[in-house]
């Protein structure tokens, strides 16, 4: 399978393109600066371009089965919403693609998507919302656009992220926050696993590790 990834140069970003290049997939990454691309590898294609630009997305979904979004919301915002536009323009493009599909690293408290954790376990990211404003509106804005989509998506809701060592085991579940945290690893592999596992097709799973 060849996997597009964009945000590849982030620091999720960077382990979804290796747990891809580990499971055998071939990889276009879609990189803001080159100088952040890994080491030369013979499955992976790094694309120097900006995700809301949509010709750079044309480009990193050239041959594509599936495309991963490790996009965030930059620190001090940016001209136009990242992470909306981008799903935006890869929607438009794949939406003639049979058998697509999209996997996007969202965020637990995002708006939108079905939610049944109780209203305790839920203040976290209502904090965490309250904290950094205008950034979870782009990540809002982004679920509206996908969850009206007609491709095959999956978004993933994870809580707060660590660079520590992976644990191996991700537990996830389509409507309820399983708290605690996950680290950047364990992410990038569920959401590799997410390319070819139907298990949550349009449908937004909350993670945790």
């Amino acid at each position: 399978m060849r996997i597009a990834v964009l945000g590849a140069s982030g620091r999720t970003g960077r382990h979804v393109v290796r747990h891809a290049l580990d499971a055998g997939h071939t990889v276009n990454a879609l990189f803001r600066d080159a100088s952040t691309a890994p080491p030369a590898h013979p499955s992976l294609r790094a694309i120097t371009g900006q995700a809301t630009d949509l010709g750079a997305i044309a480009e990193v979904l050239s041959g594509a089965d599936a495309a991963i979004s490790a996009l965030g919301p930059r620190v001090g915002g940016q001209p136009v919403p990242l992470c909306a536009t981008a799903s935006g323009h890869v929607i438009e493009i794949a939406s003639g693609c049979t058998g697509f599909r999209y996997i996007v690293i969202s965020a637990a408290g995002v708006k939108g998507p079905p939610d049944t954790t109780p209203f305790l376990a839920r203040l976290p990211s209502r904090i965490i919302r309250a904290l950094l404003g205008k950034t979870y509106l782009d990540k809002d804005a982004e679920a509206a656009v996908i969850a009206s989509s007609s491709i095959e998506w999956v978004l993933i809701r994870p809580p707060g992220l660590t660079d520590g060592t992976p644990g191996g085991n991700v537990k996830s579940d389509a409507t309820r926050a399983t708290g605690g945290r996950i680290s950047r690893d364990d992410l990038a592999r569920f959401a590799v696993l997410m390319t070819t596992d139907p298990t949550y097709v349009r449908q937004s799973p909350f993670v945790a590790g």
